[in-house]
């Protein structure tokens, strides 16, 4: 499985299986799911904010520079980003999950950019999930093989 965010600037990645995001939400009660804030990125990793220990790793040579409340990663639009290990609340190869929310905020400096500007990305060939920026627009997307029987939207 492969996950990774190499968005220009991203603030908060938050990776469930269920429930609402919340406006005011306390990342060490999260038991289902991770939560990365940004805040205390160092040594090359990114830790997990929730009650889980899922650390990811810092991919390439991104800065850590003031967010929207925190701190966030700005990336080189390049080759940085943030690899996050298989865990058994957000690795797809244990679902299919009947509930699941991922959650990003980002800032991308150029939005007009003809290549394609990935905030995540996760799956491969059997089923998958992602949001990325292309020319302007923001596209958020999954897929699944047929036998799986997963229902789109749901």
């Amino acid at each position: 499985m492969r996950k990774r965010s190499v968005c220009l600037l991203s603030t908060v990645l938050f990776l469930a299986l269920s429930g609402n995001a919340l406006a005011q939400i306390d990342p060490a009660t999260v038991t289902t799911g991770h939560v990365y804030l940004f805040d205390n990125v160092s040594g090359g990793q990114l830790p997990d904010d929730s009650a889980n220990n899922n650390a990811g790793s810092i991919i390439g040579n991104p800065i850590v520079v003031a967010g929207l409340k925190g701190n966030a990663l700005l990336f080189d639009g390049v080759d940085d980003g943030i690899n996050i290990p298989d865990s058994a609340y957000i690795n797809i190869t244990n679902g299919p999950f009947p509930n699941r929310t991922v959650m990003a905020v980002f800032k991308c400096d150029d939005v007009t950019k003809q290549e394609k500007q990935t905030i995540f990305d996760e799956g491969g060939r059997t089923r998958g999930l992602v949001i990325y920026i292309f020319d302007g627009e923001v596209y958020v997307g999954g897929w699944n093989r047929g036998e799986y029987n997963w229902n789109p939207g749901s």
